[in-house]
């Protein structure tokens, strides 16, 4: 796996918080100035649509909670994430293989 770089261009910056209830995903594209949130209620397969719907490369910030990593594994195995977690805090993660 290709490792992050703080000089990689990303077409989609995301942050992902994750509840028992819901998700919310906050997004802001490399040229805007406005961000977009989104939430649904807490379904794993609707989130991978949500990821797939936005077009080009990404870059995916989950909050560090208990289910940070389920949700990197999850996303992993479905190819849907494409790069190893760097930072702490939380769980950033490339997104660069999309189904």
């Amino acid at each position: 796996m290709q490792q992050i770089t703080k000089n990689e261009i990303y077409k989609h910056y995301i942050a992902l918080d994750w509840s028992k209830v819901n998700f919310a995903l906050a997004s802001i594209r490399d040229t805007g100035t406005k961000y977009k949130v989104v939430e649904h209620p807490a379904d794993l397969k609707l989130l991978k649509q949500c990821l797939k719907q936005l077009p080009g490369k990404k870059i995916l910030t989950i909050e560090e909670t208990t289910t940070a990593q389920w949700l990197y594994v999850e996303l992993k195995q479905s190819a849907v994430v494409g790069a190893c977690p760097v930072g702490s805090k939380s769980l950033h993660v490339s997104i660069s293989k999309m189904e």
